[in-house]
């Protein structure tokens, strides 16, 4: 069965840790973990760039390359960094 759809293996997988850990069953991605690392390295909170970027990219046609470009001009129109 795992042959014929992995995507839905792979989706019974991500349901099953999920309850196993009593948490939540999410759609981050690489590029989740990769936006918020980048927070981290810009001293926010790695919450701050959590946004299921694989809805974003679609939408928006957006990269992980100026994803992290746009975290940056945000953070310079910070009027508290200033």
């Amino acid at each position: 069965m795992e042959q014929k759809n992995p995507h839905a293996f792979a989706e019974r997988v991500q349901v099953t840790m999920a309850q196993a850990l009593n948490i939540p069953v999410t759609q981050y991605s690489y590029e989740d973990a990769a936006l918020a690392l980048e927070a981290v390295k810009l001293k926010l909170d790695s919450k701050a760039a959590i946004l299921e970027f694989r809805k974003f990219e679609k939408v928006y046609q957006l990269s992980l390359k100026n994803a992290k470009i746009w975290l940056h001009k945000f953070l310079a129109m910070d009027p508290r960094k200033r």
